[in-house]
């Protein structure tokens, strides 16, 4: 629409569900957003002004079917009036996509676009933004931030208001700053396009762009200054998304990104008016886009102006100004002093106004110029001598001066070139300047010994002085400034390479402050920028540069001879210093190099000698020393950490001091160049910190240990982590530094990393020990690294053995690992299992128990089990023997382990089979637990040896409860198979079973050996038969006897192998307790509490935190009351005004429909009472849970397989009820909706909206009683959740009674196409009935459909016309019918076809598992299709093995071979059209096409199947009923003999055509003694015949000469008249 309607304007449909606020991606919880509550307004006694028709606003309707849409009046916000001009009528059927361009706009309610006059302009249908004093009202503009994984609207990280533009807010590392904006885009031309600059570090951190979540701007790191992006908006919602982000590590630049004007087109087709020419700007002509600024010494006070207007002459203005400002007297800040070039020794000292000029040269008062000066010339800067011309020349290389002469450098020493100036007479080549805003000049002046940003700016202003300079060598940027300010200004440098403080702040007094900063070898432009964004016009607001120097340029002098550092040398005149190659470092005197002394070494070039460590020796090289990364503690334990070994470093490792480091094992040797020194050259160390330091966009680094030794764990590492497994890596030699803690003198910085044996994390990686800085002290550094590789190498002393249950006479010995998980690595491998003939005794031994001996039956050691003669299954990957998984019917996939629960199987697709051989010496039983999950197709079965013990079909149960199976098995031997037909293994779908929980008993006699508990279980004591699963907080390796408790600040879910460190507690660890609310304040207060289970450490004490928050907004149709309590209209029939805070009687044609909005607080963070929850398997919580104000989760649940539900039952009392909300589904997992126990997916995997906010559905439901069941499905190993907000309903009344969690109210809705009222107070609109229909909007009545149309269905909002060959009696007709004859043509040519002999016959075809039924003649409610006899129809179809009934088409079509366009074999189609659509392509539905060919011999015959696709069945049917139907000319008569003075007279059909072959007409007289002719007479009747015939022709071919003849003569004349 071209303007969003206002909240109290009439509804065109049904209320839309309430909109949440974009989340980002990482944001782990959707915070719900209900839509802005208009607020009551108390009802007033005092007398109101009439209306007029200015109190009236318009807003168009969205588009409809025809493309039309409406124009709707409404009283406009904060209006009181009463009587006088009533609402205006609506306008109907207005054109929609009338498209005007910019410079033009389309009246309300007109059709043809007019040009903008003079003093306005149109962007055409959008909107634009250039100033950013406050948020614009046209946009609904949302920001937030997520630091880390945090997710935070605090104003300060998010996007800043600045005046002239908006900037990114302030974030940390791995963090991002977003803004959001949500557009409808109606018109084919919608674009947005806006102007932006960034500077920050290259590559890593930047801008980015996206919408709908797909990125249209790469993200951009740097623009030199404001540059624009486009790009186009396709017609629909869209979310537009602008998000700085950061990357782990480094800060460069202004770290920010700035916008400062947005433009979208396309919002609407066409602007609804023109925009008037702001103050400070003015339109001079019609048809405009923009409007022009005024000029300097010129301005306009009001909007709409054509021409600015002149200041008077003691009057001034900055560009686009809205007023003038007085002229001061002139003082010394209103001019400059210049200089003329040297001339043999002297120069000309000058002084100028300033551009534009402000002050008043004319006042008394002003200060008078100076008279011009004739002086000396000034000396050159340092680095620099005068020539014979007197102009100033750099030093030659190898040479420095300061500034009077120059020298040549002695050896050891190097001149570097500088680019020094200190003295400001003239700007160098290389310099730029200019000002952007109310500015006082044109940019910065000279001032002789400095250079200021100018004098007299305005209010708002930047400005700026470049310097383009070009480095041949790693260099830096150094000056010294002052910033003078009476208000808010800001000074900052930026650089292409990145280089850029925070912007600096005036302190107080002003002060000189010196700044240095790296430089890059290249090209750079360097910007100084002054800038100013206050009310505060304070004339003197400047800042002043005194010197800057850069070093490491291509063109510069050299201002000193600079010592060469360790590690390089000179010989003399050098204008740089050589460094040493690796292994070498330089002498004393820095004029030679010599090799590394033996046991030291140095790995790059230009460093010095440093000792190996002890235990290593250096190479021949001296380059490194030797590391085996191998380690002896003892004879029987080793270490071998080669396996971590790689190209690239370990990192980035932040603590929580923010730091960042990287780490290497076993090498020095880096290829990802992680860290890099000050000359850019990659640091060849074990460990290296991040500094704030840069170099091209590449972080600079220390080195914080090169030299390796190993040692034993210390002792407080194997209290700490309860293990003597493990070793320290102590690593020395670091980049010296932290003097200042230790007494003035610089330490090596030295870094440990204590290494863990941990089984389970692989090669894991190092992280800071304690969870704390790892700088525990100045340049000491502590890493612990949980590793698989920290474990020791495998010796025979880690392997246990125990034997299998005997199958065929047979048992086989096991090999495992006495530690589970397994505490050692390579080495000795597993033994392979061993085959040996079983025990002969048949002596039973009970479950608990095993054979020890021949004849003795001892108890189970705690840690272990027996079944007593059997297995217990608990773990299938991989598939335990003797188990195997097939595919009978290939394509398919077979069962899986630990896919959905970690202790079961599941199938997969298609028919997959999964079977086992057992032989059982002695009577057993089988026992197992199944759950289903599908929709009712397909099949699961449990069968022995052909025998079906176990069928059941799939059907999700409703509260996801796990069945139990025990079977009895007799004694011998069994073929055992479980399988599943049609399953579905995908990431969105699961049809198929899971199985768990098995237990086999009878396969032996006894147990030989007990098989110990696997992880995450135990057995407490001797005699276990079964191992118990470990508790929340506890854990088990296996063979346990218990479960350990977990450490103080750890945690574990159920069935656990370890424990895991407690992260420190975020924000959204707790859930937000909110007090009542405040009605006079709108505040409330709010408290947290953890969410339960805890599963981190509050070291922030979230728990302590009390806040006042604003109370959430009153949901759309109701209003807060004087309790804080937000209400609707509680009167049936009734909806709320929000303008007046009055209930309203719904009027004809439209309704007052009821909704609900799930608003609940959490202050026990349970569901509300009326919905119902629960969890099955390992689960964390019991179910669902209330994270926030109306928002849900699925629980926690660790990384278990599990099933969350949670439902409730709804009462749909609107024919339009409909259920929305938002949900978010993260990492891996299944969120199932059922509806009356129809399964639908809403998501699997991590699902997200393109704002990383939650995914809005919406459902419509029929009246009646409805069950909702939402179910998260976690697969084992992964850590999701599903969450819900938003939750929204209309139309709909719970079974139970509502609670105050829900927001009760009623909205006045427009009856749609369709659907009407009659009178005031409905609830709701009624259908139209079949037979009639409503194409309006807000009728009062359906109309009767006109004769040969028909609507079948309730609700139509037109009827649809007969079909060929079909016709309807009289109007308001549901049908069409037909007498089965078709006529195909017209005219003489026209052929009937004739289909009676099929009227009141059901033709039945099968194919496959499908039974199609048709009714040709007829619409037929068989109870074969129609078990209910609840509708009727030509052609249904009862599918699939559960009998799915399928309508196939309510209306019937004949095609011919001559009027239509019936298939190329037939002569004629019939078509049955109109069925269901379900699982339909879009905008199709059900239909069967009989091609009909003619064959007489075939008699009616039967259809045949042709093919079927995507919801087209057609059948192909060779019968009589195929040829056109007889006519008399079809037949010829025959008569017999003539008997008694009768005779038969018959009709014999001599066409090929549809009709009987033989018609018995009644019987004709005759006479038996006729008259017999001669031969002779018949011969002379013939001739006399024949002559008649021939004068007959004489004479007609005569008249048709003549004829020809006149009309010869006829035409000569004709043409004779001619000439």
């Amino acid at each position: 629409t071209n303007a969003p309607a206002p909240t109290n304007a009439p509804a065109p449909t049904n209320a839309p569900a309430p909109t949440t606020a974009p989340t980002p991606t990482d944001a782990p919880t959707p915070t719900p957003t209900t839509a802005p509550s208009p607020q009551p307004v108390t009802p007033t006694t005092a007398p109101t002004r009439p209306c007029t028709m200015d109190d009236y606003a318009g807003t168009y309707t969205a588009c409809d079917a025809d493309n039309t849409r409406s124009l709707i009046y409404y009283l406009k916000e904060n209006v009181t009036c009463s009587g006088g001009q009533s609402t205006p009528s609506p306008k109907f059927h207005l054109p929609c996509g009338i498209t005007c361009g910019a410079g033009s706009y389309l009246p309300l309610g007109e059709t043809s676009c007019q040009v903008c006059s003079p003093g306005s302009y149109s962007i055409g249908g959008g909107e634009d933004v250039s100033t950013w004093f406050e948020w614009p009202k046209q946009f609904d503009f949302m920001t937030w931030c997520v630091q880390g994984t945090t997710f935070s609207r605090d104003p300060a990280c998010g996007w800043q208001l600045e005046g002239l533009y908006i900037k990114s807010g302030n974030i940390s590392s791995a963090s991002n700053s977003s803004l959001a904006l949500s557009v409808r885009i109606n018109s084919d031309a919608g674009q947005v396009k806006f102007t932006y600059r960034v500077n920050a570090e290259r590559n890593y951190d930047g801008l980015r762009f996206s919408v709908d979540g797909k990125e249209r701007m790469n993200k951009t790191s740097y623009t030199a200054s404001y540059v624009n992006f486009v790009t186009p908006l396709a017609p629909g919602s869209h979310t537009l998304r602008w998000t700085y982000e950061k990357d782990w590590s480094i800060s460069l630049g202004e770290d920010a990104a700035f916008i400062s004007n947005i433009q979208i087109t396309g919002i609407s087709y066409a602007a609804d008016e023109c925009e008037l020419c702001p103050q400070g700007t003015y339109g001079p002509v019609s048809n405009a886009t923009s409007c022009l600024p005024c000029s300097s010494n010129t301005f306009t006070n009001t909007t709409g102006q054509t021409k600015c207007i002149a200041c008077d002459d003691d009057e001034y203005s900055f560009p686009e100004a809205d007023q003038c400002l007085p002229r001061a007297p002139c003082t010394e800040n209103d001019y400059e002093l210049l200089y003329t070039a040297c001339d043999h020794g002297q120069r000309v000292l000058y002084a100028h106004y300033l551009n534009p000029i402000i002050c008043d040269p004319n006042n008394p008062e002003s200060v008078t110029l100076d008279a011009n000066i004739t002086e000396a010339c000034g000396p050159c800067p340092d680095g620099m001598y005068r020539d014979e011309q007197w102009e100033c020349q750099y030093c030659p290389a190898g040479q420095a001066s300061n500034s009077s002469h120059c020298a040549s450098c002695p050896a050891g020493t190097a001149a570097y070139k500088v680019l020094h100036i200190a003295q400001w007479d003239d700007w160098l080549p290389n310099t730029a300047t200019g000002c952007i805003g109310d500015c006082g000049g044109d940019g910065w002046r000279l001032n002789s010994t400095n250079i200021d940003s100018g004098y007299g700016h305005g209010e708002t202003v930047d400005s700026y002085f470049d310097m383009n300079v070009s480095l041949s060598e790693p260099g830096s940027v150094k000056f010294t400034f002052m910033l003078i300010c009476e208000s808010d200004c800001r000074f900052s440098l930026t650089s292409d390479s990145g280089i850029a403080p925070p912007p600096f702040r005036p302190h107080t007094p002003a002060a000189n402050i010196t700044f240095n900063a790296p430089l890059p070898v290249g090209d750079h432009t360097l910007r100084w920028s002054f800038t100013k964004n206050t009310f505060s016009p304070a004339r003197g607001d400047r800042v002043i540069v005194w010197n800057i120097t850069v070093t490491g340029v291509d063109v510069g002098g050299a201002i000193e001879c600079t010592t060469c550092a360790d590690g390089s040398i000179s010989s003399a005149g050098s204008s740089g210093c050589s460094l040493c190659p690796a292994g070498q470092s330089s002498n004393g005197n820095h004029t030679k190099c010599e090799m590394c002394s033996e046991g030291t070494h140095n790995p790059k070039k230009g460093g010095e000698c440093i000792p190996c460590g002890e235990g290593t020796y250096s190479v021949a090289d001296r380059t490194s020393c030797n590391v085996t990364c191998t380690y002896s503690l003892s004879s029987s334990v080793s270490y071998d950490l080669r396996a971590l070994k790689k190209d690239t470093m370990y990192g980035p490792i932040l603590d929580n001091a923010r730091q960042q480091y990287y780490l290497h094992v076993c090498t020095l040797n880096q290829q990802n160049n992680t860290c890099y020194d000050d000359d850019h050259i990659a640091i060849p160390s074990y460990a290296c910190q991040v500094t704030t330091r840069s170099y091209q966009g590449f972080q600079l680094g220390e080195n914080i240990g090169n030299v390796l030794a190993f040692h034993e764990l210390s002792t407080e590492a194997k209290e700490k982590y309860n293990t003597s497994l493990g070793i320290l890596m102590q690593l020395s030699g670091g980049t010296p530094g932290c003097a200042a803690s230790h007494r003035g003198v610089a330490v090596d910085r030295e870094t440990n990393i204590t290494f863990i044996c941990d089984p389970i994390a692989g090669a894991g990686a190092p992280v800071p020990y304690h969870n704390k800085a790892v700088e525990s002290e100045p340049c000491h550094y502590n890493f612990v690294w949980k590793s698989l590789y920290a474990c020791p190498v495998c010796g025979v002393e880690d392997i246990g053995f125990y034997y299998s249950s005997c199958q065929k006479g047979k048992r086989t010995k096991y090999y495992y690992w006495k530690d589970t998980p397994q505490l050692c690595h390579d080495g000795i491998a597993l033994p392979s299992p061993s085959v040996s003939n079983c025990s002969e005794s048949t002596l039973s031994c009970p479950p608990g128990s095993y054979l020890q001996g021949d004849n003795e039956c001892a108890p189970c050691e705690p840690g272990t089990f027996s079944v007593g003669g059997g297995t217990q299954i608990y773990t299938w990957s991989p598939l335990p023997d003797p188990f195997t998984t097939s595919c009978p019917s290939p394509p398919c996939t077979g069962w899986s382990g630990g896919v959905d629960v970690a202790d079961g199987i599941s199938s997969g697709d298609g028919e997959c089979v999964l079977t086992a051989d057992y032989r059982f010496f002695v009577d057993g039983n089988i026992s197992f637990q199944y759950m289903l999950y599908g929709q009712e197709t397909g099949v699961f079965t449990f069968v022995m040896d052909k025998t079906t013990l176990l069928s059941a079909v799939t059907h999700t149960p409703r509260h996801f409860e796990w069945v139990n199976v025990s079977l009895p098995i007799p004694a011998g031997s069994h073929l055992f198979s479980w399988t599943f037909e049609n399953g579905l293994r995908s990431k969105n779908e699961f049809e198929g079973v899971v199985v768990k929980s098995m237990r086999i008993r009878g396969t032996d006699y006894h147990d030989e050996t007990c098989t110990p508990c696997p992880a995450g279980y135990s057995s407490n004591g001797s005699n276990s038969s079964v191992c118990v699963p470990c508790s929340v907080n506890t854990y088990s390796g296996g063979a346990g006897d218990s479960c350990l408790p977990c450490l103080a600040g750890e945690y574990s879910g159920p069935m656990a192998t370890q424990c895991i460190v407690k992260p420190n507690c975020t924000i959204n660890d707790f859930r937000p307790i909110y007090s009542v609310c405040d009605a006079l304040t709108v505040t409330r207060n709010v408290t947290y509490a953890a969410h339960l289970p805890q599963i981190c450490v509050d070291v922030h004490h979230f728990s302590r935190l009390h806040d006042v928050v604003d109370c959430y907004e009153c949901p759309p149709f109701s209003a807060r009351g004087s309790d804080g309590i937000c209400r609707g209209c509680a009167k049936k029939g009734y909806y709320l005004d929000t303008n007046t805070g009055e209930c309203m009687i719904a009027s004809n044609g439209t309704s007052s429909t009821r909704v609900l909005y799930y608003v609940a607080g959490t202050s026990n963070g349970s569901v509300s009472s009326e919905f119902t929850t629960g969890c099955n398997g390992p689960c964390g919580t019991d179910g669902w849970r209330l994270v926030d104000e109306g928002t849900l989760d699925s629980g926690e649940h660790y990384d278990n397989g599990v099933d969350s539900w949670l439902s409730f039952q709804i009462h749909v009392v609107s024919t339009y009820g409909s259920m929305s909300f938002d949900y978010l589904v993260t990492e891996d997992g299944i969120l199932q909706m059922s509806i009356d126990g129809d399964v639908s997916i809403l998501s699997s995997g991590d699902v997200r909206s393109s704002t990383g906010n939650g995914v809005q559905s919406v459902t419509s439901l029929s009246r009646g009683v409805h069950e909702v069941v939402f179910n998260y499905h976690q697969l084992a190993g992964s850590t999701g959740r599903a969450l819900m907000s938003s939750l929204y309903f209309n139309g709909i009344n719970f079974t139970v009674p509502v609670s105050s969690d829900f927001v009760e109210s009623s909205f006045n809705h427009y009856c749609e196409a369709g659907t009407y009222t009659n009178k005031e107070g409905e609830e709701e609109c009624t259908l139209c009935s079949p037979g009639y229909s409503s194409d309006v909007f807000g009728a009062t009545s359906c109309s009767p459909c006109a004769e040969k149309t028909y609507t079948a269905e309730y609700g139509a909002s037109e009827c649809e016309v007969c079909r060929e060959g079909t016709y309807t009696v009289g109007k308001a007709s549901t049908y069409c019918r037909t007498d089965c004859n078709f006529t195909d043509g017209s005219g003489t040519s026209a052929v009937t076809y004739n289909l009676n002999a099929l009227a009141g016959k059901l033709v039945q075809l099968e194919k496959q598992d499908t039974t199609y039924y048709l009714d040709v003649c007829n619409m037929s409610s068989t109870p074969e299709c129609h078990p209910e006899n609840v509708w009727a129809t030509h052609a249904c179809a009862v599918e699939g093995v559960n009998g799915t009934h399928r309508n196939w088409g309510t209306t019937i079509e004949f095609v011919g071979a001559k009027s239509g366009n019936a298939s190329s074999n037939s002569t004629f189609d019939i078509n049955f059209v109109n069925g269901d659509a379900e699982d339909c392509p879009y905008d199709s539905s059900r239909k069967i096409t009989v091609q009909f060919t003619c064959n007489l011999t075939a008699g009616v015959s039967q259809p045949q199947f042709l093919s079927s696709e995507e919801c087209r069945t057609i059948f192909t049917w060779e019968s009589s009923l195929g040829c056109p139907g007889c006519t008399d000319s079809s037949y010829v008569r025959a008569v017999g003999e003539c008997t008694n003075g009768l005779r038969s007279v018959r009709r014999v059909r001599v066409a090929p055509c549809n009709g009987p072959d033989l018609i018995q007409d009644e019987p004709e007289t005759c006479y038996v003694n006729a008259v017999a002719f001669p031969a002779g007479a018949i011969a002379g009747i013939v001739i006399a015949f024949v002559a008649v015939v021939a004068i007959g022709a004489f004479f007609y071919m005569r008249t048709r000469r003549l004829q020809a003849d006149y009309s010869r003569l006829k035409g000569d004349r004709n043409d004779n008249d001619g000439l």
